[in-house]
C-alpha cells in the first residue's frame, strides 16, 4: 500500500502544469535602443603608440530624431568641423565629414562605418580617409568611448609650454629631472 501510494504522489507531481513546479528561470535581458546621440571621446589608431588621433565627437538629435553633430581632431587644427551622412541601422552606425586633402582633392570624404557595443557605452570601427602613399587611402579601426550627453562641455585640449633652453647642458639636465615621477619627451631641434 505504502509503494502504491508513493508511485501515485510522484505520478501526481509530474501531472502539475509546468507553472506550478518551481522551475529555474534565466533572468531576461531587455534590450534598449542603441543611442548613437551624445559626447564621444577615443582615438583613431593609425599605428599603436606612435600615430593614435584624439578625437571628440559631438551628436545630436533634431525634434524628428535625425542625427547632426561635429567633430574635433586637434592634431589636423579641426574644431567643431560638420558631420554628415549619418546612417543607424540598429547598432551600426556610419558618418563622414568632407575636406580638401592635398592627395585626393577638394571634398573628400572621411567615413566613419561603426557598431555600438549593447549599453550604448563604447562605439568602435573603421575609419577610412587618410591618404598613405604605400597603400592608398587607409582603413584603419577606431574606438570611442560616451563620456557624456551632447551639449555638456568638452575638455580644453592639454599644450605644454615649449621650453627654450641656454645651450648649457646642466639647465637641460635640470628641466628633463623636474618630472621625474612623470613621462617625459626630450625633443632637441637645432639649425643645421
Amino acid at each position: 500500500m505504502r509503494a502504491s501510494r508513493r508511485i501515485f504522489s510522484f505520478l501526481a507531481f509530474c501531472a502539475l502544469p509546468l507553472a506550478a513546479q518551481e522551475v529555474p528561470r534565466e533572468p531576461r535581458q531587455i534590450q534598449m535602443p542603441a543611442r548613437i546621440d551624445g559626447l564621444w571621446s577615443g582615438i583613431i589608431l593609425y599605428d599603436p603608440a606612435q600615430v593614435e588621433l584624439e578625437t571628440t565627437v559631438e551628436i545630436a538629435l533634431d525634434a524628428q530624431g535625425n542625427p547632426g553633430g561635429t567633430i574635433d581632431l586637434p592634431s589636423q587644427r579641426m574644431q567643431h568641423h560638420p558631420l554628415r551622412d549619418f546612417k543607424v541601422d540598429g547598432r551600426k552606425v556610419s558618418f563622414t565629414f568632407y575636406r580638401n586633402s592635398e592627395r585626393r582633392g577638394p571634398n573628400s570624404p572621411f567615413v566613419f562605418e561603426g557598431e555600438l557595443s549593447a549599453d550604448s557605452r563604447v562605439m568602435e570601427g573603421i575609419f577610412t580617409g587618410f591618404y598613405n602613399e604605400e597603400k592608398g587611402t587607409d582603413r584603419v579601426p577606431f574606438s570611442f568611448e560616451r563620456i557624456g550627453d551632447a551639449g555638456d562641455e568638452r575638455a580644453e585640449p592639454v599644450h605644454p609650454p615649449v621650453i627654450s633652453l641656454s645651450p648649457d647642458s646642466s639647465e637641460l639636465f635640470t628641466a628633463f629631472n623636474r618630472g621625474a615621477d612623470a613621462v617625459r619627451v626630450l625633443i632637441l631641434i637645432s639649425p643645421t
